[in-house]
């Protein structure tokens, strides 16, 4: 049951914030579970989320199972997130993550989840668990997980409050062997000019 429909919003926050090239597959699951796009760009993963209801049972087995064939086309920088509002019956399916290398992190949306559960299975294949009550619960992990795939490291991770016409300085230690920075801010409902000053001064 997700009447606010947070499943949606979360997955179109993570495909916003992947790569420009990333690809992805994108699986409904209910009682059962089925493939709606297989290793497409973000515009056609975009465009199928407002096709996937959140009516039915809740199999992860199958969801995991079906999820893994997708992903086995792949060769390297491979992950998965399991969105689910309910608890399941069936527990296998994590057995071809474990043994592919390839990490599936779980959300769990509202209190019907059983997050004992998820978290085992998160970190059997070295993945993460979220419970998450609205859009900006997940952009930190989000980051984490695409920052992985993309063997990128983190500068810093702030969290705060800012006011209107407020300013705010947050310094950034950048490690010499990086290669770039990128900066995002996390804020729904809202925008937050961001300004990046380099040493000498220069913005």
């Amino acid at each position: 049951n997700d009447p606010s429909g947070l499943r949606t919003e979360a997955a179109s926050l993570l495909i916003d914030r992947a790569p420009h090239d990333a690809v992805f597959s994108v699986i409904d699951f209910d009682d059962s579970a089925s493939t709606v796009v297989r290793r497409e760009g973000a515009g056609e993963a975009r465009l199928v989320l407002g096709w996937i209801d959140s009516k039915g049972g809740t199999d992860i087995e199958a969801a995991l199972k079906e999820g893994h064939k997708a992903l086995a086309a792949g060769k390297k920088g491979r992950s998965a997130i399991l969105f689910t509002d309910g608890r399941s019956d069936r527990r296998g399916g994590v057995d071809e993550y474990v043994r592919d290398d390839i990490p599936i992190h779980f959300v769990g949306l509202w209190s019907g989840v059983d997050p004992d559960y998820l978290q085992r299975l998160a970190a059997s294949t070295n993945g993460l668990y979220l419970h998450a009550s609205n859009a900006a619960d997940l952009a930190t992990m989000f980051d984490r997980v695409i920052g992985e795939l993309a063997c990128e490291g983190k500068a810093l991770d702030s969290k705060g409050i800012i006011r209107p016409n407020e300013v705010k300085e947050f310094p950034i230690p950048v490690d010499p062997s990086f290669e770039s920075l990128a900066v995002t801010v996390t804020w729904p409902g809202s925008r937050i000019a961001v300004e990046l000053i380099d040493p000498a001064g220069y913005s």
